[in-house]
This record gives structure tokens, C-alpha cells and sequence, in this order.
């Protein structure tokens, strides 16, 4: 959003459905009074917010802002910020109220004196708030593409799958790591929407790959947040997403982390309501988080996945040699297949077959590569 010098943002007893990030320039917060005077009391420059109380308290504007220089600033809507407040703690939604309501009659009382501003170190990390912006727009300029790693089967060296992996392709900064971006959008409200369109990309790329290698009996993996099951409608619209592309659901893995369990019963139904769906079920980066075993056999898992810092390591170090061995074998037991991420060697496949993995994913087989490159290899 661009304003020139002098130009209003928003005036008081305005209703509110966006707060305001400055990107560039300098923005005053005033008080104008019956009289026409205006009492400036803020003068706010680049990285500040604005404009968030009346989102947040579902109050009308107590102040006016108006442009001070040519200035750039980044909306950040009702959702995204109510969405930050009713994640935090409880504590800290009370003294946030607190705060605003004496705010709002210190306010009144001095005529409009009271910046309209509680500032990024109190309230939201900047950064995020503009990268999940950035990530709302690139999902709204269908930025973000479906890449495809494959799995392997060790036994026979075929092709027996994928992992789904979503990648941003910024028409100003090419390709942005999933590191920059993955976390914060699984942990915002914008992996909801994005995370069905991840799921019918799957869905389409599916009967794609399979009638170009029908013989392979090929599954795509699919991952899934913590947010995503807990979404009261995850079931549900799943049920018509498999419906509406016709597709058959044992013909994908629904991939979750070890972060996931700790949600409990709650996720244990859902996971069970899936499998009842069709789909399986893998656990993915095991023994690198902070999960029970007793997991392992209260939920409907089908596959455990080996992480890469146990891959790389097992040739180096007898102790995580036999930590592997100890997963497969308690694996085997529980009638579980097990997949080894992040293999690039050839000695890292061997030894990972002799152990007795199932299933090999890592650089030694393909980097992830877009739809038509698998396509190509199939």
C-alpha cells in the first residue's frame, strides 16, 4: 500500500479491519478535536505497527493517521493478527485486554493523548507478520509448486513412490528453502487453505504418475501439520476432496512428525478417522523429537521414517548403528515398514538394507524435482 505525503490512512470512530506495518517512511497518530485542533502524539517510522487496537478489541479507531512522507506500509489483517492473540498464552490475553481498555480511558481522559500503537517488541515478531504476509500473496499468486522425491525400494532398486514436498518459486527471488518458510506456515492460519491445495495437487499428480507407471503400484506421501488435523473440517474435507478427484486413498501416506503426538487423543482420532478413509499413515523424522513409544501402538501408524541424522551417522558410530537396529527391529515387531530419509551415498543404502529398512528416500536416488521431471524418470 502506497501513500503519498498528507494522505489519510484511517480517522477515529472508524470501524477497523486492518493494522499497519511500515515498510517505508513516517506515519502521525493524531487527535482531532470538536474544534478542529489536532493533537499529534505519535510520530512512527519504519517497522512500527499501528492501527492493531481497534482489531483487537473490536472497538471503533480512537485516533487519526495520516501520512508524514511518501510512505509504504503492509496491511495485516483481523485474522492473521486475532490469530497471533488467541495463540498465546492465557495470561497474556488478559493483560493484553487489560492494557487495551486502559489505554482506551487514559485515551478519553486526556481528549486523545494515548499513542494507538503497542509496538512490535511487545506484541508481534515483525519479521513473521510480513512473511506470512509475503506467503498469503505468494499463495494467492499461485507462487507455490509440488516437488516429488522419490522412494525406493531397497530390495528391488524400483520406484515405489514419493514425498510431496511444497517449494516457492518467487518471480523476484527464484526458489526460497523451505527452511525459511515451512515453519511458520504450518504454524499460521494460512496452512489450512494452503495445506487442501497441497492435498488436490497430490491428488492430481497422482493419476498422473500412476498411468505413466501403472506397474509400480506408485503412493504419494502427503505431509500434514498439527493444524491441519485439528482442524474441526480435516476429515470431512478430506472425504470430499477423495471424492471429487476420484481417487483411492490407500494409494497415499499421510505424513506426520513426532511434534504431532503431542496433541494426544485428540490427533489419535482423527489419524484413526483417515485410516478408516483408506489412507496410511507414516511417522516421519523418528527418534529426533520427544514422543512416547507408547505412541506406537495407540496410533494407526503404518510406516516409521529413519531421520537423516541417524543415516548419516550410522556408518561412523556403533551407538547409532544400534539405535537403528533397535528401531527396525521394534518396527519389524510392530508390523511396521520403515523408510531411511536422507540417503546419499551408496554405503549409506547398503548398510540401511542390510539392517533391514524397507525403503530408501534421499540425494544417492533424486533430489525433489517438479511433476514433469518424475514423470521423465518414471
Amino acid at each position: 500500500m502506497d501513500l503519498k505525503q498528507g494522505e489519510i490512512i484511517f480517522k477515529q470512530f472508524e470501524t477497523g479491519d486492518h493494522a499497519y506495518l511500515i515498510e517505508s517512511g513516517r506515519v502521525e497518530i493524531f487527535h482531532r478535536h470538536k474544534n478542529g485542533q489536532e493533537t499529534c502524539f505519535a510520530v512512527l517510522a519504519e517497522g512500527e505497527i499501528f492501527g492493531e487496537m481497534a482489531l483487537i478489541d473490536s472497538n471503533v479507531r480512537s485516533a487519526t493517521s495520516r501520512a508524514l512522507t511518501d510512505c509504504k506500509l503492509m496491511l495485516i489483517n483481523k485474522e492473521q493478527l486475532l490469530d497471533k492473540l488467541e495463540s498465546s498464552d492465557a495470561t497474556v490475553q488478559m493483560i493484553m485486554k487489560m492494557l487495551l481498555n486502559r489505554l482506551r480511558q487514559q485515551n478519553q481522559a486526556n481528549g486523545g493523548s494515548t499513542f494507538d500503537n503497542l509496538n512490535s517488541n511487545s506484541v508481534i515478531a515483525i519479521d513473521r507478520l510480513k512473511l506470512e504476509k509475503q506467503i498469503s500473496d505468494a499463495h494467492q499468486n499461485n507462487e507455490f509448486k509440488m516437488f516429488h522425491q522419490t522412494i525406493i525400494d531397497l530390495n528391488t532398486g524400483i520406484i515405489c513412490g514419493s514425498e510431496a514436498l511444497i517449494r516457492w518459486d518467487s518471480p523476484k527471488k527464484g526458489l526460497i528453502s523451505p527452511n525459511i518458510f515451512i515453519d511458520i506456515l504450518e504454524k499460521s492460519s494460512m496452512i489450512i487453505p494452503i495445506g487442501y491445495w497441497i492435498i488436490e495437487e497430490c491428488f492430481k499428480h497422482s493419476k498422473l504418475l500412476r498411468a505413466k507407471a501403472p506397474a509400480l503400484n506408485f503412493s504419494v506421501s502427503i505431509n500434514i501439520s498439527a493444524r491441519q488435523l485439528l482442524n474441526i473440517t480435516f476429515v470431512e474435507t478430506l472425504k470430499t476432496l477423495v471424492i471429487k478427484h476420484g481417487v483411492n486413498p490407500n494409494n497415499f501416506k499421510l505424513e506426520i512428525t513426532e511434534r504431532v503426538l503431542i496433541e494426544g487423543s485428540s490427533v489419535v482420532d482423527v489419524l484413526n478417522s483417515c485410516h478408516k478413509l483408506g489412507f496410511e499413515i507414516s511417522l516421519d523424522d523418528f527418534g529426533t523429537g520427544f514422543s512416547s513409544l507408547q505412541y506406537l501402538s495407540q496410533m494407526p501408524i503404518d510406516y516409521l521414517k529413519i531421520d537423516r541424522s541417524f543415516v548419516m551417522n550410522v556408518l561412523k558410530n556403533d551407538k547409532t548403528k544400534a539405535i537403528v537396529s533397535a528401531i527396525i527391529f521394534l518396527s519389524k515387531k510392530l508390523n511396521l515398514k520403515v523408510i531411511a530419509e536422507g540417503i546419499e551415498t551408496q554405503s549409506e543404502s547398503q548398510i540401511m538394507k542390510e539392517l533391514g529398512s524397507h525403503f530408501g528416500q534421499g540425494y544417492l536416488y533424486s533430489k525433489p524435482v517438479e511433476l514433469n521431471k518424475l514423470l521423465e524418470i518414471l
